[in-house]
């Protein structure tokens, strides 16, 4: 598994915004190599070590494999002020072929204006 995180611009500090989907470029073409599943997620944490609730934007159960940018959208989800994305790869690998890479480029979050409060949950 692969998890990503990105950082919040300070710009959108406090402002209402969906996240609504993920951009991810990726490169799953070497032979023995697969993605086997996506996952973009909403989280919501109020300390470092916990998530106190999360919530699917997108989930692909099979996304196309190949040197690709693909677009992941489902249920946006409100960012409340403690609330942060994440993209999860699962890569399934073969175990002869270990020193094949999946390699993943630029990655895109996608967020949009909401009018509904970013409250703390």
């Amino acid at each position: 598994m692969l998890a990503l995180v990105p950082t919040t611009p300070s710009s959108l500090y406090g402002k209402s915004m969906l996240l609504t989907g993920v951009e991810v470029c990726y490169d799953s073409s070497q032979q023995g190599v697969s993605l086997g599943k996506v996952q973009l997620y909403r989280n919501v944490s109020t300390n470092a070590t916990s998530v106190e609730a999360q919530a699917t934007v997108a989930l692909d159960s099979s996304p196309p494999d190949g040197n690709q940018c693909q677009m992941f959208t489902g249920d946006p989800q409100l960012l409340p002020t403690n609330g942060y994305a994440a993209v999860q790869l699962k890569v399934d690998w073969d175990a002869a072929q270990a020193d094949q890479l999946l390699t993943v480029g630029r990655t895109t979050f996608f967020l949009e204006p909401s009018n509904t409060p970013a409250v703390a949950p």
